[in-house]
């Protein structure tokens, strides 16, 4: 079985978010996170919405149903 690129490229960044899991403070990981999903730019078929999970803000984001 083959792997997409997308994948490959979930699967190489695991690595650097268990360090941040175990090494960053929990604040300045969030931090850097929202920095960098501030920076993701997605494709007009895309959709972002900003949710609330018992009190925790998330994100949803999931293909545009045509």
């Amino acid at each position: 079985m083959t792997i997409s690129s997308i994948e490959r490229k979930a699967r190489a960044s695991l690595s650097f978010a268990r360090f941040m899991q175990e090494y960053i403070p929990l604040p300045v990981a969030h931090l850097l996170l929202k920095q960098g999903m501030a920076r993701v730019r997605l494709g007009a078929d895309v959709i972002r919405e900003a949710v609330s999970a018992d009190g925790v803000p998330c994100e949803w984001v999931f293909p545009k149903i045509a």
